[in-house]
């Protein structure tokens, strides 16, 4: 019954789309659990083992997860979630990523960026959010750095929007924010600032 209202929102060709859509997601944690409430068909996590730093930074961490890749239980039995360790190469991650439909970042997004234009799929970024489409501006044109967290709510509030501008991009519904246009996330002043990327 929650489903049903939950989704209610979307148009049964837009609800279509989500529920067959691959998700390919670098570094885990609560994008996973987000991701899942909007029943895409598969979330394909690249992610490296649980340290200690990152219990600290994102709420989905427990203390048993240490020094191994944390478990994930699909919400339904229609989403399949993988897991595997995040490839070194560009040639690696083409190949843990194909037949991904958007690509979400958060760690080596340099890397990611290259394979997933060069596998012709939308790149969302972390830190500064925005997504790189294979036939638009290039990730090495920005230069973005991978995004360093100072705290949980902030890792929580990119993973948010990541999650969401995803559902954007695949149902149609809203306005994603492409480069160079991106969302900057000002905790202290509670502010989402719409700013342009820096071009090299």
């Amino acid at each position: 019954m929650y489903e049903k209202e939950f989704v209610s929102s979307l148009s049964p060709k837009q609800l279509h789309y989500l529920k067959n859509a691959r998700i390919g997601v670098v570094g885990g944690g609560v994008i996973v659990e987000l991701l899942q409430r909007w029943h895409f068909k598969e979330i394909r996590v690249l992610d490296m083992v649980v340290q200690l730093n990152h219990i600290y930074m994102d709420p989905f961490f427990k203390k048993e997860d240490l020094g191994k890749f944390a478990t994930y239980k699909p919400l339904t039995d229609n989403i399949c979630i993988k897991v595997s360790g995040i490839p070194e190469t560009v040639d690696e991650l083409k190949h843990e990523l194909r037949s991904i439909d958007v690509v979400i970042g958060f760690c080596n997004q340099k890397h990611t960026a290259i394979a997933s234009r060069e596998l012709g799929v939308p790149f969302i970024t972390s830190g500064l959010i925005t997504t790189f489409l294979p036939d638009g501006m290039t990730f090495e044109e920005a230069n973005l750095p991978d995004p360093i967290m100072l705290n949980p709510s902030l890792t929580s509030m990119i993973r948010s929007i990541q999650s969401f501008e995803a559902v954007k991009l695949l149902t149609g519904i809203g306005n994603p924010v492409f480069a160079p246009n991106a969302i900057k996330i000002d905790l202290l002043n509670y502010q989402l600032k719409r700013v342009r990327l820096d071009l090299l």
